[in-house]
């Protein structure tokens, strides 16, 4: 019931009616993905994730986490969805349409400066060494998909990290795409610092676009609430799996010191 309310309450959902965006329909095809996921249901949730990445493409690092943990049967579904989708307007108007979403692209870096980005291009750019958001951006992609690659998550822990990835390395990270967050939220939701991450989350957009007009150190603080609350939610999905890495490292080292016979089901 809390968690409804919250979600209900949540600056994205309402700055996403306000402005009459799409992201609703995209915010279920997210949540149904990731219980199809749960389900073991790769092929399902592929098509909605690839009809998520050919309308939102910084959610790729979604699906290119899940290949790089091994799932590949979603990614499949996923490219071939979003290819199909992708392909349409190209039917239809030609590629002068893609030219036009290239340059549209281009325009929207100057915006990175908006309090309701919440990307690390928002914060760097807040605080006047735009590089430095690029940098972050790199590390944490680079980070993530050497993670995935080794250590093989499970499907839930690799879509956790890939949807908060996938705001924070954007260029633009706006507030409407926290909803995509909601099953995240809600695994992690008996977690106190998860409760903190929801409470800033639901600061109204008019209070945090006041601080626009405040001095430099208010904007970067109160005024960019939204990014520090993603960064604080990346450090506890983080802090998680390197708890697990230790735990799981020091289980197959209890095992390698353990006799064979304690632990190989041998009766003999």
């Amino acid at each position: 019931m809390i968690f409804a309310l919250w979600a209900f309450a949540l600056a994205g959902f309402w700055d996403t009616l306000f402005l009459g965006q799409i992201y609703l329909p995209l915010v279920f095809a997210g949540v149904a993905a990731w219980l199809l996921l749960e389900r073991g249901q790769g092929l399902a949730a592929g098509i909605l994730i690839g009809i998520i990445v050919a309308m939102k493409p910084n959610f790729l690092v979604w699906p290119a986490l899940l290949f790089l943990s091994g799932y590949y049967r979603p990614v499949v579904a996923a490219g071939l969805t979003a290819g199909i989708i992708s392909a349409i307007p190209l039917l239809v108007y030609g590629p002068e349409i893609y030219r036009q979403w290239f340059e549209l692209v281009a325009s929207d870096r100057e915006r990175a400066f908006f309090l309701t980005n919440g990307s690390f291009a928002g914060l760097s750019a807040r605080a006047g060494v735009p590089l430095l958001g690029l940098i972050l951006s790199l590390a944490l992609l680079a980070g993530l998909a050497l993670w995935a690659f080794r250590l093989r998550p499970n499907v839930l822990a690799a879509s956790a990290l890939a949807l908060v990835a996938a705001l924070l390395a954007s260029p633009l990270g706006w507030i409407h795409y926290t909803l995509f967050l909601l099953p995240v939220f809600l695994v992690h939701w008996h977690r106190p610092v998860m409760r903190i991450v929801a409470l800033l989350l639901i600061i109204p957009v008019p209070f945090v676009i006041d601080q626009f007009t405040k001095a430099t150190w208010i904007q970067l603080t109160i005024g960019s609430v939204y990014g520090w609350a993603l960064v604080l939610c990346l450090a506890m999905l983080m802090m998680d799996e390197w708890q697990r890495m230790k735990e799981g490292g020091l289980s197959r080292q209890t095992r390698a010191a353990l006799p064979e016979k304690s632990y190989s089901g041998s009766a003999s």
